[in-house]
């Protein structure tokens, strides 16, 4: 177990917020990145946003922060770090 996982079962008993980030690299292994601008959760992420054992991609901030709030989440941390509450 890493010293930082150790750390988040003390502070709060192991649980992640969910959060949003926005992939910020165009260019992959030399390659244009095709996800480059979009949307994944990173963090605790609900197990409707997820394909193939990782996070979905999402076109907006606001798409991605729909599909959670759909999976039952009551807020998301933005990409600023805000939180973004169920409305």
């Amino acid at each position: 177990m890493s010293e930082f996982t150790s750390a988040m079962r003390m502070v709060n008993g192991g649980r992640f917020s969910t959060a949003i980030q926005r992939v910020d690299y165009p260019i992959q292994k030399g390659a244009p990145n095709p996800k480059h601008g979009m949307y994944f959760f990173v963090g605790s992420v609900p197990s409707a946003c997820m394909a193939d054992g990782r996070s979905r991609f999402y076109a907006t901030e606001s798409d991605a922060a729909r599909a959670a709030f759909a999976a039952g989440c009551d807020r998301v941390q933005g990409e600023d770090c805000r939180w973004i509450e169920r409305s």
